[in-house]
C-alpha cells in the first residue's frame, strides 16, 4: 500500500486520525445531513408536490419504463436515461403508489454524499481532523439540501459522483477496486455524461503520474476501462437503436450546445414521421434575456439542422464573439442565473435568504478559496486533490461548450468544499506544528468556528 501523499509527517496522531474517530465523525455528520434532508422533504419541499416540467418528465419516463412502454421512438434518446432508471428502480422496490416514500430515498441519497466527501478529505488533507468541517459544511450546504426536494438528476448524480471520486482516490492510493471504480463511474455517466471527460482526463493523468502511482498498473487500468466500455457501449447501442445515428447516450448535448453558441432562447420542432412536437427553453438563457425562437421541421436532436443554424449565426458575428460566448457560458456556473426550480419555489422569506446567501458565498468565498487550493497544488504536491481538480477542469470545459447553469454545478459543490478548505488546513497544520501555547490554539479554534458559521448563516437577504 502506498503512503498517503497528503499526510504531512511529524506531530502526534490525534484520535480523529484513527478509524474509530473517523467512524464517529462520519456517522454523526451523516445523521445530521439525513435529519436536515428528511425535515426538508417532509415539511419544506416534499418532492411529490412539485412534479412538473423536468421532474414530471423523469417520473413519467420512470413509470413508463416500469410499465414496459419505454424506448419506443427517438424521443427517448433526448435525455440520458440514468435518472429515470434510478427513479424507476426505486419505484419498483417501493411499489406504487410510492412517490411520497421516494422522498425518503432522496433524503438518504443526498445525505450519503457527506460521508463520501469526508472519506475523500481524510485521505487528502494535511490535518487529521479536516474531514469534520468538510462533513459539517456539506451536510448543511443549502443548495444540496434544496435539491433533495426535487425528482431531478442532481441527487443521484451527486451520489454517484462522490462515490466514484472516493473509489478513484482509493484506487490511486492502494491499487484496489479498479473494476468497481469503472462501474460506478459508468453509472454516473448514465445520469450525466460529462463525467466521461473527467474519466478520460484522469486516465491521461495516470500516465503522467505513473512514477508516483506504481500501485496502479496495466491490470487496474484495464479492468476499469473494460467496465466503462461495456457501460458506455450499452447506451451507445441503445441510442443507435432509437435514432439510427451514432452517439454515446443522448441528443441533449446537441441541444444545449446550440444554445451555448447562439442567442436563441427557445427551439420548437415538429417531426412529421412520428408527429412529435418538442420545445426547449433552458432557464439560464431565459435569465440572460434571450427570446428568439428557432422553429423547424424535424427531430429536436437533429445535429445537421442545429449545426447549420448555429454556424449561420456565428458567421454573421465578429471573430471575438465566440470568446464572449465562452465567457458567458462559464459565468453561468455561478452567476447570471438562478438554481432552477428552487428559484421558483424559494420566492420569499427564510428560504429565499438561504438560496441567495448560498449563491453569494459560492461566488465570494467558496469559489475563490477553492481556486486558491488548486493554485497551491502548483508547489505542494497532493495527488488526491489533483484528481479532484480534474473535475473542475471538465466542469468548466463542459460549461464553455455546452452551456453552463448553476444547478449543473451543484453536485460538484462537495468537491469545491474540500478544495476550499485545503488552504485553511495547510495553515492550520502549520499552526499545529509551531507548538504554540494553549491560548493561541484556542484563538485559532474560535476563529475557525466563526469562519464555518459565516459560511452557513443566511445573513444575506432574509426576505
Amino acid at each position: 500500500m502506498a503512503a498517503r501523499e497528503s499526510a504531512d509527517p511529524g506531530g502526534p496522531i490525534s484520535w480523529w486520525a484513527t478509524s474509530r474517530g473517523f467512524a464517529v465523525g462520519a456517522v454523526s455528520m451523516f445523521g445530521l445531513a439525513l435529519a436536515v434532508r428528511v425535515a426538508w422533504t417532509t415539511f419544506v419541499q416534499p418532492p411529490d408536490e412539485v412534479v412538473y416540467s423536468d421532474m414530471a418528465g423523469y417520473v413519467t419516463r420512470a413509470q413508463q419504463w416500469l410499465a414496459g412502454s419505454a424506448d419506443t421512438d427517438w424521443s427517448w434518446a433526448v435525455y440520458p436515461p440514468g435518472t429515470h432508471w434510478w427513479y424507476g428502480v426505486w419505484l419498483f422496490l417501493l411499489g406504487p403508489p410510492s412517490l411520497g416514500q421516494l422522498g425518503w430515498i432522496q433524503a438518504v441519497s443526498g445525505a450519503a454524499v457527506v460521508p463520501f466527501a469526508m472519506a475523500i478529505a481524510r485521505r487528502a488533507m494535511p490535518t487529521p481532523w479536516a474531514f469534520l468541517p468538510v462533513g459539517f459544511i456539506t451536510a448543511l450546504w443549502p443548495p444540496q439540501i434544496a435539491y433533495s426536494g426535487y425528482f431531478s438528476s442532481e441527487v443521484p448524480y451527486s451520489l454517484f459522483l462522490m462515490a466514484s471520486t472516493w473509489l478513484w482516490v482509493r484506487l490511486i492510493q492502494t491499487g484496489r477496486g479498479a473494476l468497481v471504480t469503472g462501474i460506478v463511474s459508468g453509472l454516473a455517466f448514465w445520469v450525466r455524461p460529462p463525467i466521461l471527460m473527467t474519466v478520460l482526463l484522469a486516465l491521461a493523468w495516470l500516465v503522467v503520474r505513473r512514477r508516483q502511482l506504481p500501485q496502479v498498473g496495466f491490470r487496474q487500468v484495464g479492468l476499469l476501462c473494460v467496465a466503462l466500455i461495456l457501460i458506455v457501449g450499452f447506451t451507445a447501442v441503445r441510442f443507435h437503436g432509437l435514432t439510427g445515428e451514432v452517439g454515446l447516450i443522448s441528443g441533449n448535448g446537441r441541444i444545449v450546445n446550440f444554445f451555448a453558441w447562439t442567442d436563441y432562447g427557445r427551439i420548437e420542432s415538429h417531426d412529421e414521421q412520428t408527429n412529435l412536437f418538442a420545445w426547449f427553453a433552458p432557464p439560464p438563457v431565459a435569465a440572460l434575456g434571450n427570446t428568439r425562437v428557432f422553429r423547424f421541421e424535424g427531430r429536436s436532436i437533429d445535429a445537421s439542422i442545429l449545426a447549420k443554424e448555429r454556424n449561420d449565426y456565428l458567421a454573421q458575428k465578429s471573430f471575438v464573439h465566440p470568446i464572449a460566448l465562452l465567457q458567458r457560458n462559464i459565468r453561468l456556473l455561478a452567476m447570471d442565473n438562478e438554481a432552477w426550480p428552487e428559484s421558483e419555489q424559494a420566492s420569499s422569506g427564510f428560504r429565499r435568504g438561504l438560496h441567495q446567501t448560498s449563491g453569494w458565498l459560492l461566488v465570494w468565498l467558496l469559489g475563490p478559496l477553492a481556486l486558491a487550493g488548486v493554485f497551491i497544488l502548483g508547489w505542494r504536491r497532493n495527488l488526491v486533490l489533483e484528481l479532484l481538480a480534474l473535475h473542475l477542469v471538465t466542469t468548466v470545459y463542459a460549461a464553455a461548450v455546452y452551456l453552463g447553469e448553476i444547478r449543473y454545478r451543484i453536485p460538484y459543490d462537495a468537491i469545491l468544499v474540500i478544495l476550499a478548505l485545503y488552504p485553511l488546513m495547510v495553515l492550520a497544520r502549520r499552526v499545529e506544528d509551531s507548538r504554540q501555547d494553549s491560548g493561541t490554539r484556542g484563538i485559532v479554534w474560535v476563529a475557525s468556528g466563526c469562519g464555518l458559521l459565516l459560511m452557513l448563516l443566511p445573513w444575506g437577504q432574509w426576505g
